[in-house]
C-alpha cells in the first residue's frame, strides 16, 4: 500500500494547438440592481386618506355649529 502513495515529480508538458483557433468565451453572470426602498403606502392611498381626514374635520365642524 505504501508503494502507491509516493508522489511523482515528473514535469507536466503543456500542449498548445499548432493549427486552428484558440478562444475564450466569457459567459455573463447575473447582474443584480441595488435594492430600492418601496413606500409602505402608495401616493394614491395617502391622498385618499388625506381627503377622508379633511372631510371628517368638515363634518365635525358642521355638527358643532
Amino acid at each position: 500500500m505504501s508503494e502507491n502513495t509516493h508522489k511523482s515529480t515528473l514535469p507536466v508538458k503543456i500542449l498548445l494547438p499548432a493549427s486552428g483557433k484558440l478562444f475564450f468565451q466569457h459567459k455573463p453572470d447575473f447582474v443584480f440592481c441595488k435594492p430600492h426602498l418601496m413606500p409602505l403606502k402608495s401616493i394614491t392611498v395617502e391622498k385618499l386618506e388625506k381627503m377622508q381626514l379633511e372631510a371628517q374635520k368638515l363634518r365635525c365642524k358642521t355638527a358643532q355649529s
